[in-house]
């Protein structure tokens, strides 16, 4: 593998997606201020991120994304210090956002671009290039997500909360997930 393919597919590629994911949680839990007060902790959580990424995509040959959730959920429940089932429900929603903005944005450009989705995935010349087109718009969109003024009174509901039981997690994530795509 030369040295330009191996940085664009696992180190930029991976670099972009922990830091959407992360700012995508970091929304969520209404801490964005987090970034700035322990970008160490934010940095470690990337370079984590992009060695699993590596080692997962290269060594293994696997791509389950149920590993990266949990490893998401793990240590950026350890870092942030929210507990467990709250870390969960919010990752849930930041890969779910991110994975249906990525499919929402890749089909016009792959379309557009007169490829599919296979011959993407197995050139990464190609792959890059679609990359460099869907990347940013994908940004703009979440951006653009973010700014919805929903989720404020959704969390003001999470912060009512007594018990912490299971169950109002899911109806948060319900509520955050039906909010956001209805």
């Amino acid at each position: 593998m030369h040295l330009l393919e191996f940085l664009w597919r696992y180190i930029i590629f991976g670099t972009f997606e922990s830091v959407t994911l992360l700012f995508l949680f970091l929304y969520l839990i209404d801490d964005l201020k987090f970034l700035w007060v322990h970008w160490k902790s934010c940095l470690l959580y990337i370079v984590l991120y992009v060695l699993m990424r590596y080692i997962l995509l290269y060594q293994l040959e696997v791509n389950y994304t149920v590993l990266y959730l949990v490893f998401s959920v793990l240590v950026l429940a350890y870092i942030t210090k929210t507990d467990l089932y709250f870390s969960l429900t919010a990752n849930i929603v930041s890969f779910l956002v991110y994975a249906i903005s990525e499919i929402v944005v890749s089909i016009p450009v792959l379309y557009l671009m007169g490829t599919s989705i296979n011959s993407a995935k197995q050139d990464i010349s190609l792959m890059r290039n679609v990359l460099l087109v869907v990347r940013p718009i994908q940004m703009v969109i979440l951006y653009l997500i973010t700014r919805l003024p929903i989720k404020n009174e959704i969390l003001k509901k999470k912060s009512n909360r007594e018990d912490g039981s299971s169950i109002n997690y899911i109806l948060l994530f319900h509520e955050y997930f039906f909010r956001l795509f209805s």
